[in-house]
């Protein structure tokens, strides 16, 4: 028989839930991951591949100046809908589009949506380990956690692309969702 002291067993107790409690995992990208992520979001926005030397691309600086007009097309390429549809996502009309088609940049307010979505492109093409096809489909399912909206119309707000980003972080380490 075996007797525990006064005290001793809420001691038990608390190790025993501290053993038993899932830990989150902190994964961070590997270097490897970062860079083809960052490769996809260049090619992306800016049709062109990242090099080595781009490391310190300031993509802060890059919006604040607009992206070129055209990566609002090679996004809606990438993602394979058609372009009134992410014009809708972005919260852009097609007249103001045609304006900046003609002057060549976005400004800096639609830079940033445009990133929103190349960035969720990209980390959802790493959640499927590169396959880009998967990444589309899954982005423009619906799903559960957003009460049967897509990702894709969840992250029109920066709110809302902050839940598919830990969505996404959730399915990666395996936390149903």
């Amino acid at each position: 028989m075996i007797t525990v002291e006064p005290g001793e067993k809420d001691k038990i107790h608390s190790e025993t839930r501290k053993m038993f409690r899932p830990q989150p995992e902190k994964r961070t990208l590997s270097g490897d991951e970062l860079r083809a992520q960052k490769q996809l979001v260049v090619k992306i926005i800016f049709n062109r591949k990242s090099h080595a030397r781009e490391e310190g691309v300031d993509v802060v600086r890059s919006i604040i100046e607009g992206f070129p007009a055209s990566s609002v097309s090679r996004l809606v390429e990438y993602l394979n809908i058609r372009q009134n549809e992410m014009l809708r996502l972005l919260h852009i009309t097609s007249a103001t589009f045609s304006r900046r088609r003609k002057q060549g940049k976005l400004e800096s307010v639609e830079s940033d949506r445009v990133y929103r979505y190349t960035r969720l492109a990209a980390l959802a093409t790493e959640m499927f380990h590169g396959d880009g096809e998967a990444a589309r489909h899954w982005l423009k399912s619906p799903a559960y956690a957003f009460k049967g909206e897509t990702p894709l119309v969840h992250a029109q707000t920066e709110y809302g692309a902050r839940e598919v980003e830990n969505l996404i972080g959730r399915i990666q380490h395996g936390i149903p969702s």
